[in-house]
C-alpha cells in the first residue's frame, strides 16, 4: 500500500514539472510572436514614411498698382485638399509657413516658397486649388483658381482650365494664362505665369499685370 503511494506521489510531481515546462515554453513563445508582430508594424510604418517625398511650390506676387500706390496685395487661399494625400504640417492648406492658407503677400515682395511633403500612399496622386484673392477699392476679388495635381496623367496645373505642361508630358514646362476683372476702377487686366517643370527649385506661380506679347 505505501508502494503504490509512493509511486502516486512520483508521477503526480512529474507531471507537475511537464505542466510547469510547457507553460514555460509557451510563454516564451507568445512573446517571440509578440516581438515579430511588432518588428513587422514598425517596418510597414517605416516603409511608408520612405515613400513620402518634398514638393517645393513658391508663389509670387507683381501686380502693381497702375492708378496710384506701390502695388496690390494678394491673399492665397486653398481648397479641395485631401488630408489623406499629405504627410505631417508641410500641407498646403496649412498656415505659413508650412503651407499657403492665409499667406498675405506684397506686390514686389519676391517668391515665398513653401515645402511640402506629399504622401506615398496617396489614392491617385495629391491635388488642391489654389487662387490669389485681392481688393481694390473695398471689393474683394478672387482672381483665376489654379488647380495643381502630382501623380497621374493629368496637367501638372491649370489657371482657369488653361494648363501647364512638363516635358515628360509633351510640353515646355510653363505657360501664361491671362484674364480679366471688373471693378469699380475699371477692367483690371493679369496673367499667371506657371512653371510646372520638375527641377532643384520645385514649381512656380507668378501674378502680375497683363503684358501684350
Amino acid at each position: 500500500m505505501s508502494i503504490i503511494s509512493e509511486v502516486d506521489v512520483k508521477i503526480f510531481r512529474t507531471s507537475l514539472v511537464v505542466a510547469a515546462i510547457s507553460l514555460a515554453l509557451s510563454s516564451c513563445s507568445g512573446e517571440t510572436a509578440s516581438m515579430s508582430s511588432s518588428a513587422e508594424s514598425s517596418a510597414a510604418v517605416a516603409r511608408n514614411a520612405a515613400l513620402s517625398f518634398a514638393y517645393s511650390l513658391s508663389v509670387e506676387n507683381q501686380v502693381e498698382d497702375w492708378w496710384d500706390g506701390d502695388g496690390i496685395s494678394i491673399t492665397w487661399k486653398v481648397t479641395d485638399v485631401d488630408d489623406f494625400d499629405w504627410d505631417g504640417v508641410s500641407r498646403p492648406n496649412a498656415a505659413p509657413p508650412e503651407g499657403f492658407q492665409g499667406l498675405e503677400q506684397k506686390a514686389m515682395s519676391g517668391p515665398h516658397p513653401v515645402r511640402m511633403e506629399v504622401s506615398g500612399i496617396a489614392k491617385s496622386g495629391s491635388s488642391f486649388v489654389l487662387t490669389p484673392v485681392t481688393t481694390i477699392d473695398g471689393e474683394v476679388l478672387e482672381l483665376a483658381p489654379i488647380a495643381l495635381r502630382i501623380g497621374g496623367a493629368e496637367a501638372n496645373m491649370s489657371a482657369a482650365g488653361v494648363p501647364c505642361r512638363s516635358s515628360a508630358q509633351g510640353g515646355v514646362g510653363s505657360a501664361t494664362a491671362s484674364f480679366s476683372k471688373k471693378t469699380t476702377r475699371g477692367l483690371f487686366m493679369y496673367s499667371i505665369d506657371m512653371g510646372c517643370e520638375f527641377n532643384a527649385n520645385g514649381w512656380s506661380l507668378l501674378v502680375r499685370n497683363y503684358k501684350s506679347p
